[in-house]
């Protein structure tokens, strides 16, 4: 394990550490999820509070072990070369923001929780759109479609279109950190990017292949 990995295993063992800190001073019921507008519509009993960072660790190792797991496993080593560390980071700081929103709702903070989560969410899939136009075939990171797995050509021209939709979809969603009520909205842009590239790289696979 390289050296910056730890800065990883850091952030994962505080948000185990904080929240056990922490523990007898939260309320025996958590919120666990709010509606797009800031209301909570799910409880839990406290010990709930510890599934976040749980499910982070779990999924930080799928993605730490994944170019040993992967069918294409020299092409996800590639990409891991220069974006696996950051993967693996921008992944893990997006729960703990996540985590530290929610364990600060169920202190008692007042704040629009659904904008919050928003607008952490936004950096990290602009990030993660910005890295698919680099990946090569796999079935685990980028446009999944039976038509991009079946064609290397289709899969990367697909990603160099779908980076660039993606990233700017994602930048709608701005939209719903300025008003809550329009959340739903600022999704549409991203949701109609991905029907899109389903669509386009099928259209795509039946030019190549004629």
């Amino acid at each position: 394990m390289e050296k910056k990995e730890w800065l990883i295993i850091v952030l994962l063992l505080s948000n185990f550490l904080i929240p056990i800190a922490l523990y007898q001073v939260l309320p025996e019921k958590i919120p666990l999820h709010w509606n797009a507008q800031n209301y909570v519509d799910s409880m839990g009993p406290k010990y709930m509070i510890f599934l976040i960072p749980l499910l982070t660790v779990l999924i930080y190792c799928f993605l730490f072990y994944l170019p040993h797991i992967s069918v294409y496993k020299r092409n996800i080593m590639r990409f891991y070369e220069n974006f696996g560390f950051t993967i693996r980071f921008a992944f893990v700081l997006l729960m703990t923001s996540i985590f530290y929103v929610v364990l600060l709702a169920s202190l008692g903070f007042i704040f629009a929780v659904s904008q919050a989560v928003l607008l952490v969410l936004i950096p990290f899939l602009f990030y993660i759109s910005y890295t698919i136009r680099f990946t090569k075939r796999n079935f685990f990171i980028g446009i999944r479609t039976p038509w991009t797995l079946a064609s290397e050509k289709v899969w990367k021209k697909t990603h160099l279109l779908g980076s660039k939709l993606l990233m700017l979809s994602s930048l709608f969603l701005f939209i719903g950190v300025y008003d809550s009520n329009l959340i739903l909205v600022s999704l549409l842009p991203l949701i109609l990017s991905i029907l899109f590239l389903v669509i386009y790289s099928f259209v795509l696979y039946k030019r190549v292949r004629k």
